[in-house]
């Protein structure tokens, strides 16, 4: 008997024995299958979690490689080192502007350096990352704009509005002495919204150790370690690694990010760069 069938007869078994149960509460499957599955993917969830947030896995990796290739888009790459000081101002900046744990900061830029540099610094600083596509309608940016009432936009081509100030992703620091605040696993740290497809767009909050779960699990599947468990200086900071979406913030945190573009569309993987070279010349342009 297959699983589905299997766990199709555990469900009526179940709602024939508790006709009161509503039907979200009721088992698919047994205890004997429960059991093996938390012994084993439990423990690994809880492991690859870990204590660390991305800005704080970002921040141990940069001593550690600060001379490596951290993010390449096109012709404009950013090592370690200068993708970290590029986040310490654009951070700084935040923060003398009032942005602390979960103020909502919207992003507005093509994918690039310059949107890694703004979605990190956003996580840095305590803020939620609204990432907002150039290419959206209008009417859609606004009404994400009004839904979240964000005080700062990053971008380069959206005015400022009533109440909001508009930054440019890359400028010299603001004046004034500022902490940057200590992220809480459970803090928000990006908002994503639907395509409203079937109503008007709702927004959904993305917390910071389910994104810190992602990147572990893809660092350690894909790539056979992660850097938050092992330790940042065991990572070899030479493999490259492409954006894993490009609404989701990249997560540079021991390998570098690169973006190919093929000619319709973006291609973004967690594949070894390598193999996205290898595949657009096995396949040709999408």
């Amino acid at each position: 008997m297959g699983v589905p069938a299997a766990q199709y007869l555990t469900l009526l078994g179940a709602a024939a024995a508790n006709p009161g149960r509503r039907l979200g509460d009721l088992p698919l499957s047994g205890e004997a299958e429960r059991r093996p599955l938390l012994a084993k993917f439990g423990q690994r969830d809880a492991a690859l979690a870990g204590p660390c947030g991305v800005p704080a896995r970002f921040a141990e990796v940069v001593p550690a490689a600060p001379d490596a290739r951290a993010v390449t888009c096109g012709e404009d790459p950013l090592t370690f080192a200068e993708l970290d000081a590029h986040v310490a101002s654009l951070t700084r900046t935040l923060l003398v502007l009032g942005i602390t744990r979960e103020t909502p900061v919207a992003v507005c830029l093509p994918r690039s350096t310059d949107g890694v540099v703004a979605l990190m610094a956003v996580m840095r600083a305590g803020g939620v990352c609204v990432p907002l596509g150039p290419e959206w309608p209008a009417d859609r940016t606004a009404y994400v704009l009004e839904d979240t009432a964000v005080p700062v936009v990053i971008t380069r081509d959206l005015p400022a509005g009533p109440g909001r100030v508009r930054l440019e992703p890359r400028q010299p620091p603001a004046d004034g002495s500022v902490t940057a605040p200590h992220i809480r696993p459970d803090q928000a740290a990006y908002i994503i919204y639907t395509s409203g497809s079937t109503g008007a767009p709702k927004g959904v909050a993305v917390e910071h150790r389910s994104l810190n779960h992602l990147t572990s699990t893809l660092h350690a599947t894909l790539l056979g370690h992660d850097p938050c468990l092992a330790g940042a200086d065991s990572v070899p900071p030479s493999e490259p690694t492409a954006v894993i979406n490009p609404r989701v913030p990249p997560t540079p945190v021991g390998h570098s990010l690169s973006h190919c573009e093929t000619a319709s569309r973006p291609l973004t993987t967690n594949r070894p760069s390598p193999m996205v070279e290898a595949l657009l010349e096995r396949t040709g342009p999408a």
